[in-house]
């Protein structure tokens, strides 16, 4: 008798995480036009909404059991297409000015003042957070920024 055949693998993830939230920070753009962000990044209309329910529930089934990686994976990839697309307009100062504001109880005014949308400032505050984990040399200009506001 023969061995049985390998199981196939299983197919690829058409949208991974990262690039799901790339096209979602491109699409959360003032402006965007959905049909052209998609077309420009080789997605069809279904494929995206498939994406969409996909990745929503993913993150709340990981925000109810008090888990992380996943959305952290997701605002690493959306802030970071959002920087490429904005070099130089978010940087130590302006997570040092969160800070401030968040331990004065005004995080939702300065994020505002800072020209962002919630969602994004709230995303940016919490990579940054990790950004400034990761790297002492980092931790060390947001403290230095800080002490001058």
């Amino acid at each position: 008798m023969a061995a049985p055949a390998p199981a196939a693998a299983p197919p690829e993830e058409p949208v991974p995480i990262e690039r799901y939230a790339a096209v979602a920070s491109e699409l959360a753009e003032k402006g965007a036009v959905r049909s052209k962000v998609l077309s420009a990044h080789d997605l069809d209309e279904p494929t995206w909404r498939k994406a969409e329910r996909r990745f929503r529930d993913a993150l709340e089934r990981e925000l109810k059991r008090g888990e992380r990686a996943l959305r952290e994976r997701f605002d690493d990839a959306y802030v970071n297409a959002w920087e490429r697309r904005h070099p130089d307009r978010f940087g130590a100062l302006q997570y040092a000015r969160l800070l401030g504001a968040e331990r004065r109880g005004t995080l939702t005014l300065e994020i505002a003042d800072q020209g962002l949308d919630a969602s994004l400032g709230m995303r940016l505050k919490r990579v940054w957070q990790r950004r400034a984990a990761a790297s002492a040399a980092l931790a060390e200009q947001i403290e230095r920024a800080l002490a001058a506001l």
